[in-house]
């Protein structure tokens, strides 16, 4: 196992949380995502997307859960959305699987038709920059951006790329998006490689979007994301693990644990470390009613965490981001009042 070299700076400005988006099937919005969790109840929510929008008239369902959470981050962080915030602004997206459902389709046509067949309609959607793109061309953001590739631990890393960014003078404020596609396929794919037997207790995939943005100015929570670490089943886990919530927490108590890991030796070790770390915190386990959208998932957490902060329920969340691929990190908010 190898832990990656770790070390807080202290010059490192603090960032803040200006905005937080969430839409899903189970809840459009943050008052509803709320009641899902704490009181198991479920929404018929509301269309997703304006069908008139010609950008995203033809864009998956991938695209279009994103460009919902990325409209609600922004009226949540009260901005009136004008070309001088977009060249503040970078934006970095994260997505497990991408845009599966175009991808299907394309070479659905494909295995039937030949390669002539395949359309040049679906094709821009199946690559993973498709959906920043369209962000990014709808809010007029011609800077920094980025796509990156992975599962719940992801997003601590874009964490820290955000931080590294507003602390370089790259940008002034920083969106986080992250979204996730179901399809019977992929299902099926992950079925084929045995992933539920590796995994046993995973939740159903779900569609979800997440998106959150970050800046220097002190309006909402302190967020700080670890770099994550890479690891391996076996006697070191639980220490592993034990040592990144530690580094994330930096002595700090939190009140509330949002829990992430898949299967029975991950998710055993994960909260077998922060019992022995915080045995009064509270634990909450989103993915119990809302799915497993991986990265999105993990920022949905975090979105959460805000929330519950915001409403005075919490003052401090640590969010575990342990990843099925072999790497981990963590994120810790803390109220700013």
């Amino acid at each position: 196992m190898h832990v990656l070299p770790y070390k807080r700076s202290d010059k490192t400005m603090s960032v803040h949380i200006q905005g937080i988006g969430w839409a899903s099937p189970q809840a459009r919005n943050l008052a509803e995502l709320i009641k899902v969790i704490r009181h198991q109840k479920n929404f018929e929510s509301s269309p997703i997307v304006n069908r008139n929008d010609p950008r995203f008239r033809r864009a998956g369902r991938l695209s279009q859960f994103a460009w919902a959470a990325v409209q609600d981050a922004i009226a949540d962080a009260d901005k009136e959305w004008t070309a001088e915030e977009a060249r503040r602004t970078a934006l970095i997206f994260l997505s497990t699987h991408g845009g599966i459902c175009h991808t299907v389709r394309f070479f659905e046509d494909i295995a039937k038709d030949g390669t002539a067949a395949g359309s040049p309609i679906y094709f821009p959607e199946t690559v993973y920059n498709a959906c920043p793109s369209h962000i990014a061309a709808n809010l007029g953001i011609d800077g920094m951006l980025t796509s990156l590739v992975g599962d719940s631990s992801a997003v601590g890393g874009a964490l820290r790329i955000a931080e590294e960014w507003l602390d370089a003078g790259i940008c002034e404020q920083c969106l986080l998006v992250a979204a996730e596609e179901t399809h019977p396929l992929l299902q099926s794919a992950y079925d084929l490689f045995r992933f539920r037997q590796q995994y046993p207790g995973t939740s159903a995939f779900s569609d979800a979007a997440a998106a959150i943005l970050v800046g220097p100015y002190p309006k909402g929570s302190i967020i700080h994301g670890h770099p994550g670490m890479v690891f391996r089943k076996g006697p070191r886990l639980l220490p592993s693990l034990r040592k990144l919530f530690e580094e994330t927490a930096n002595g700090k108590n939190p009140d509330i644990i949002f829990t992430s890991a898949l299967g029975s030796i991950l998710k055993t070790n994960e909260r077998a470390a922060v019992a022995q770390l915080w045995p009064t915190a509270e634990l909450l386990h989103p993915k119990n009613e809302l799915g497993e959208s991986f990265a999105a998932s993990s920022l949905g957490h975090i979105v959460l965490g805000e929330a519950l902060i915001r409403h005075g329920q919490v003052s401090s969340a640590l969010i575990s981001l342990v990843g099925v691929y072999g790497q981990a990190s963590a994120a810790f908010l803390s109220s700013n009042s």
